[in-house]
């Protein structure tokens, strides 16, 4: 009998204390300050989640003249803290100098690549790591 009390404890200790963990897996970063990410990461700032889930490439292609070089695209979906997603394209267009406001009144800033991608070594889009500034 005291066997199955301890086991029942222990059951329920473990119970409570797997509730208790935050649901989201997510990095947090500061306000103003640069950090760096790669499609499909998950970051967290003030109240919200924010999912970098697909970058589009709308970039000028490879040995073709253009009027304009082309950008990034970035959608985002951003959880904010009642549990509504709100889905938002980041232009990442060098043609921007000004920071991006989104719908939650984050501002999101220009994006660098901080990869090495040419059109003699082409890179996968999940492969390049850009960086990025969110107020």
């Amino acid at each position: 009998m005291k066997n199955f009390k301890a086991l029942t404890i222990l059951g329920l200790l473990l119970i409570f204390i797997s509730c208790n963990k935050e649901s989201s897996s997510c990095t947090d970063i500061e306000d103003g300050v640069a950090f760096e990410f790669k499609e499909g990461d998950v970051f967290c700032i003030n109240d919200y989640d924010i999912t970098i889930t697909q970058v589009m490439d709308e970039r000028c292609p490879c040995d073709v003249v253009c009027i304009w070089e082309g950008e990034f695209l970035f959608i985002l979906d951003i959880l904010n803290e009642d549990d509504e997603t709100i889905q938002y394209t980041h232009h990442a267009e060098s043609l921007i100098t000004q920071p991006n406001p989104s719908p939650t009144g984050l501002t999101f800033s220009k994006v660098i690549l901080k990869s090495n991608d040419s059109c003699e070594d082409p890179m996968a889009i999940s492969d390049m790591v850009f960086e990025m500034t969110i107020n």
